[in-house]
């Protein structure tokens, strides 16, 4: 699926004799080329380029476009809101007989499978699902699109506690292995640096220290900036596990690292460090680094993540016999925008008791 889409995208776009064609290209390279640094004059260029797609009958160039535009909203703006209205007209498009073909029909479900997981994975869990099951009948054979399906799927699985999100997110290891994919490797190994810190603690105090790393090692190779910060705070943990005596040094570094990094962090940081902070019995160190994750992913359509941290630091506080209800009351209204928010009033329901 991969190959024929760039495939097309290259040979009959990047190179075509078909003025209208290139000039599509190369706006889109443009969009591309900013989107790091200025995600929303990415998706206003982006959003230009499918209109003109549009109007010159480009139905499939259109659609690869607004793909890139999900993307730019779910990874770069932090806006699954603004993301999930399109996401589902471009899934409900790809039903559409000039789509039959279309090599990025199994890209668009993960874009709509990534807004409702990050804006309420209990509440959409059937859908998220439904999507999954999709994409598991549709993708065609290589690793790539395999990859991209099991990425999600130990996501989904690990933010349910689904009994076998460990066994989902080591088959996602061992495809990246067999297809020598080291870009998709370092997700597989951060997704497991979660999964067994959460679901199985004792292998992870074990082996964390030595997963991480082999994380940051590829992350480097490849320049993967993204994810260095919080392969590094993994690692800080995993040695903070087996007592080596490079753990605060590596944790430092983990924080310095941080701070140059531009965009907002992604929450297995944050997590990995509110556990080194708790095994080094600093509760206010974890409550400074909750804080700090709050005030980044506030009212910014990351609804069921700041519910869950927003708890988190309720319980934090009580633990550390300061005042818990105002936060309790902020996380009242934010839980109103979940479909199903049952499971925060007990949770309340558990501190008040």
């Amino acid at each position: 699926m991969a190959d024929k889409l760039w495939d097309w995208v290259l040979q009959d776009y990047a190179v075509s004799p078909d003025k209208a064609k290139t000039d599509l290209f190369n706006e889109w390279r443009k969009a591309m080329d900013i989107r790091d640094d200025n995600p929303e004059a990415a998706i206003a260029l982006l959003d230009a380029v499918a209109q003109k797609a549009k109007l010159g009958g480009y139905a499939w160039f259109e659609m690869f476009v607004l793909h890139w535009k999900l993307q730019t909203l779910l990874h770069g703006s932090q806006n699954p809101e603004a993301a999930l209205p399109l996401a589902a007209r471009c899934t409900i498009a790809m039903q559409k007989p000039v789509f039959a073909n279309f090599p990025q029909r199994v890209c668009l479900h993960e874009d709509l499978i990534s807004a409702y997981h990050q804006i309420d994975p209990l509440g959409n869990a059937d859908l998220i699902e439904n999507a999954l099951n999709y994409m598991e009948r549709e993708i065609s054979p290589g690793a790539e699109c395999a990859l991209c399906f099991l990425g999600l799927k130990a996501d989904f699985k690990c933010t349910i506690s689904a009994p076998d999100c460990i066994e989902v997110a080591f088959e996602a290891l061992r495809v990246c292995d067999e297809a020598n994919d080291e870009f998709h490797r370092v997700q597989a190994l951060a997704q497991i640096c979660q999964t067994t810190t959460i679901f199985a603690p004792e292998y992870a105090r074990e082996h964390l220290s030595m997963i991480a790393l082999d994380a940051l090692e590829s992350a480097r190779r490849r320049n993967y900036d993204e994810y260095l910060h919080e392969l590094m705070m993994w690692f800080a943990l995993g040695l903070r596990y087996a007592n080596d005596q490079n753990a605060e040094k590596t944790f430092q570094l983990a924080l310095d690292t941080r701070k140059r990094y531009g965009s907002a962090a992604k929450a297995g940081y944050y997590l990995a460090a509110e556990m080194v902070y708790i095994e080094n019995e600093d509760l206010e160190g974890a409550l400074e680094n909750l804080n700090t994750e709050l005030a980044e992913i506030e009212n910014k359509g990351e609804v069921f993540r700041e519910v869950s941290r927003r708890l988190a630091k309720c319980h934090l506080l009580k633990e550390l016999d300061k005042d818990w209800r105002e936060d309790a009351a902020k996380l009242q209204v934010r839980a109103r925008d979940l479909k199903d928010s049952s499971w925060v009033v007990g949770a309340l329901a558990e501190l008040n008791s």
